[in-house]
């Protein structure tokens, strides 16, 4: 997704003076904000393996990051059932308060082939 985010069509970022995009890491955003923020999850398995996401301090920072927008991309199935527990998966509950509210969130699928 990052190489994507860089490579977009030079003669459509002037449609968008005023559009600053930045793509970092987690860690290197601690303490800073965005209007717009796009998370990439970047883990897809069958195994439901996260790794670092189980992290929460590393959720709340991707989480709260954004102003305006956030929107989180990712493979719904691995985020949800990564844990059996709810306290060893942060996504499960991201996921949840995403449910809880649809009238601010809402979960998109898109089918990729």
């Amino acid at each position: 997704m990052s190489t994507l985010i860089r490579e977009i069509d030079p003669s459509n970022r002037a449609r968008w003076e005023n559009l600053e995009i930045e793509v970092a890491t987690v860690d290197s955003f601690q303490g800073r904000e965005c209007d717009v923020v796009l998370y990439s999850t970047v883990r897809s398995n069958p195994e439901g393996s996260i790794g670092f996401l189980r992290d929460y301090r590393r959720v709340n920072v991707a989480l709260s990051r954004a102003r305006s927008l956030l929107v989180i991309v990712g493979d719904h199935n691995t985020m949800r059932y990564a844990a059996t527990g709810m306290d060893e998966n942060p996504f499960s509950k991201v996921l949840e308060h995403i449910r809880a509210y649809p009238a601010e969130c809402e979960i998109i699928a898109a089918e990729l082939g």
